[in-house]
């Protein structure tokens, strides 16, 4: 019997044992259904029906102060393909508008575009939740895709129209978020978009000053609603506008301010302390300081374990990769030998590939490794077999190449990488996007040719792969695609499917000849002693 794990109770399942987060997940589509079934019984009568309509989005409110958003999308996303014709038009665009919120918050850009959209068409301002909903997606878009003009300008749109709505009105009930949440989220929003902003103005033009005028107004207004956690926030972006306007006393003050506060009380670090070291580490780049800046980006990723905030998950992931970036290009004397600083000790690229194994429970501690080694090992051999193929592969950049293939799941959430269950079309397609994601990382840190042979890694011979199922595939990815697939299917963490023996999956491997892999990749994978596999030396 499952064990029940009551929604409400949880603050956080990313602080989940292994073992809870595992029962919480076989909950959960019992949970759906369930709510699902008595939103269909409460449509019989119209006062059930507005009663249990306040439920429906108190259980997506649970959902998203957990961190499943992918339960409250799923939840609302069925009742939307459900009841759509039955549901009034009111209740049919919030649930739409709502979605598109999700959506965005997972960074789900193009999905939530197709629900904005169709929110956008009929709903008008008339709506108060869709239009609040609207413009926060609006900008959280803006800002996933650095349009920070029209981030700036819909975020303080929202913001002016909450000021003019009271929290306890009848449609912030209908929420999935209360409106001071809100109002947390789009001033942030509005801030990293200003600050972005005013990088393309002029010093000391008049339009440099009004930008910073009013992200600093709209900060305020944030301390304003008298909250701990909102006089917090305010800080940190108090501190990153005052840098930026080159104030760098009153920086450090409200950043000393913003410290006191998490020193006071352990729950409230917990919590919030990855706003702070987002902040810190950003304020220590603006210093060229980019040594301190990637140790506080580092500290911020693994702060940020402790926010169920999936939107603020995913910021923290982009400060700590852009510092990275940064960091990286910063000392060009160690790109001179590309296997000491980014495969030895403490690199950039392993830390990146350790930080990918913190956060991904199933894929294996090890998967990185024995990925690498078993490319290397077969593009060794090939070398052997066929001499013909010197000039197309290198066992360096093969390496290295294989051992960051999965780098772009960084930028994915944590309860998507984790999530146990089928996936849906559109978690599935947001999965494929990892290759997209580690070619844009690693192009950005100038390894333009293993962001090639990264970004074809999923693809087949038969042209039956992603992300362009292209036939036209390097020998470099062809190997590290088998490689991939021999570790997943001998992986004892795998979630979908039994731990294959090594005999079986070489067959079946060995079986796809021609089909997705090429005949000289296979002849020298059969040829490989699999058994000493975790044994190959690093090149």
């Amino acid at each position: 019997m499952v064990k029940k794990i009551v929604l409400s109770r949880l603050s956080n399942i990313k602080t989940l044992s292994k073992k809870n987060f595992e029962l919480y997940s076989e909950r959960v589509p019992v949970i759906l259904e369930s709510i699902v079934n008595h939103f269909e019984q409460s449509m019989a009568k119209r006062e059930e029906f507005e009663s249990y309509l306040e439920q429906l989005f108190q259980y997506t409110r649970n959902f998203i102060e957990t961190g499943d958003l992918l339960a409250a999308l799923k939840l609302l996303t069925q009742v939307h393909e459900t009841f759509e014709s039955k549901l009034n038009k009111k209740t049919r665009l919030l649930i739409t508008a709502a979605i598109a919120y999700l959506f965005a918050a997972l960074g789900m850009d193009e999905e939530a575009d197709h629900f904005l959209a169709e929110s956008l068409k009929s709903s008008g301002a008339e709506i108060t939740p869709c239009y609040v909903f609207n413009m926060t997606t609006q900008s959280m878009i803006a800002l996933q895709r650095r349009n920070f003009n029209v981030a700036v300008s819909t975020s303080r749109r929202a913001l002016n129209y909450l000021e003019k709505t009271k929290s306890g009105s009848p449609f912030s009930m209908r929420l999935p978020l209360s409106g001071p949440e809100l109002r947390q989220r789009l001033t942030h929003i509005h801030t990293i978009a200003s600050l972005e902003l005013a990088t393309t103005e002029q010093v000391g033009s008049g339009k440099r000053k009004t930008i910073f005028e009013n992200a600093l107004s709209s900060s305020r207004n944030l301390n304003a609603a008298g909250k701990k956690r909102h006089r917090f926030f305010y800080l940190c972006q108090q501190a990153l506008i005052c840098a930026s306007m080159g104030y760098p006393s009153k920086s450090e003050d409200a950043l000393e301010k913003a410290f006191h506060m998490l020193n006071a009380n352990q729950d409230f670090l917990t919590a919030h302390g990855y706003y702070y070291y987002a902040a810190r580490a950003v304020l220590h780049s603006y210093h060229s300081d980019f040594s301190s800046a990637y140790s506080d980006a580092k500290l911020a990723f693994r702060a940020s374990f402790n926010t169920p905030d999936v939107f603020m998950e995913l910021y923290v992931m982009d400060v700590f990769l852009d510092i990275a970036q940064t960091f990286s290009m910063s000392f060009p004397e160690n790109r001179k030998n590309v296997s000491e600083f980014y495969m030895k000790g403490n690199s950039l690229l392993k830390q990146f590939v350790e930080f990918l194994e913190e956060k991904d429970w199933y894929t294996g501690k090890k998967h990185s490794h024995r990925v690498a080694s078993l490319s290397y090992m077969i593009g060794k051999k090939m070398l052997t077999l066929f001499p013909y193929v010197q000039n197309q592969l290198d066992l360096q950049t093969l390496y290295l190449a294989a051992y960051v293939h999965d780098v772009g799941k960084l930028k994915l959430p944590w309860i998507l990488i984790n999530k146990i269950g089928k996936l849906s079309d559109y978690e599935l397609s947001y999965v494929f996007r990892h290759v997209t994601f580690s070619r844009d990382i690693l192009e950005k840190l100038n390894f333009r040719d293993i962001a090639r042979i990264v970004f074809q890694h999923h693809e087949n011979m038969d042209g039956s792969g992603y992300p362009g199922g292209t036939r036209d595939i390097s020998i470099a990815a062809n190997i590290i695609s088998l490689a991939d697939s021999f570790e997943a299917m001998t992986s004892p963490h795998r979630k979908y499917k039994e731990q294959k023996t090594l005999v079986e999956t070489r067959d079946e491997l060995s079986a796809m000849e021609g089909q997705f892999y090429l005949p000289e990749v296979i002849k020298a994978f059969r040829m490989i002693d699999l058994d000493k596999v975790d044994l190959s030396p690093e090149p």
